[in-house]
């Protein structure tokens, strides 16, 4: 019963959901993307047998999101149960795309806050059990962001304010998660995302690495298309934007090793030496808790210097 609850929640949730200001352009892969959101969703309901089964028929690119989905509903459906701890171990288990697990965990508690529906807990103590928590517990916060952005069709001061664990980048993770709404929002519309950040001007830098984030998430099949899309900018924005779409080259070869191949192809051009950058600065950065911010502050020092 509960997983048929979730399914229906889920797709009355993904049908209101719209992208007007989007570039025309932009439709076929926004439909895509939540297609395979909701293909994950409804997968990971059946179970992780037939998620795994599913996933197979996901086109590579779209992966990422299949995933978010799944962890998503594995969410929801813990937090509906009232279970104790987390609903980690069997995702875990399957070993890829970890970062979107997170991520999707988050997109859940932002559904959450927002409907009044009952959260994921995400106090250390609810968590003991899944080292990576300290490492990618800001993209929680990102997830959350990005849920409450897009419903509300501009970033939302409740995705700092509502209450997280006061771990380092948590509020990082959060702008980010508004940053990669804001592209969703106005998909190839360079002027309206600078202005939509700079709306935010505490935020304004973060808000556009977020972009840049989305930018390469969406279009990792298509490097001429991240190329073109960073070139939008004016010079400014441009290196910020720039910074953000090659954090997510790193993030993406690092989660998913069939994505490795495509993501060292698009950072060519422009994009070739600060995209080095960031790998030096993932190396850098260590693991445990403060990885978030230390990639990050690695980040902007070395390709404020390329």
């Amino acid at each position: 019963m509960l997983p048929a609850l979730v399914r229906f929640f889920a797709r009355r949730l993904l049908r209101s959901v719209s992208f007007p200001h989007a570039a025309p352009r932009s439709a076929a892969a926004i439909r895509e993307i939540l297609g395979a959101f909701e293909a994950g969703l409804h997968a990971w309901t059946r179970g992780p047998d037939a998620a795994l089964r599913a996933a197979e028929g996901v086109a590579w690119d779209r992966r990422e999101f299949f995933w978010e989905g799944a962890a998503a509903a594995a969410a929801a459906l813990h937090a509906f149960r009232r279970a104790p701890g987390n609903p980690d171990a069997a995702l875990r288990a399957i070993d890829t795309h970890r970062q979107m697990h997170f991520a999707g965990y988050g997109f859940w508690n932002g559904v959450a806050h927002a409907a009044r529906l009952p959260p994921l807990r995400l106090d250390a103590g609810a968590w003991r059990d899944v080292p990576e928590f300290a490492r990618y517990g800001p993209l929680v916060a990102g997830g959350a962001a990005f849920a409450l952005a897009v419903r509300r069709g501009a970033p939302d001061a409740r995705a700092r304010a509502w209450p997280v664990p006061p771990n380092a980048g948590w509020r990082e993770g959060a702008v980010h998660g508004q940053g990669r709404a804001l592209w969703f929002l106005h998909m190839h519309d360079a002027p309206a995302l600078c202005a939509a950040a700079a709306r935010v001007p505490g935020d304004a830098a973060a808000l556009l690495e977020g972009v840049g984030i989305a930018i390469a998430f969406t279009q990792i099949a298509h490097p001429e298309a991240i190329a073109a899309a960073v070139a939008a900018f004016p010079p400014e924005p441009r290196a910020i934007v720039t910074r953000g779409a090659c954090v997510a080259l790193v993030q993406i070869a690092d989660d998913d090793p069939a994505a490795a191949a495509a993501a060292r192809a698009a950072a060519a051009g422009p994009l070739r030496r600060p995209y080095e950058r960031c790998l030096a600065a993932a190396a850098h950065a260590g693991d445990g808790p403060g990885w978030y911010l230390r990639y990050l502050d690695q980040a902007r020092r070395l390709t404020a210097e390329a």
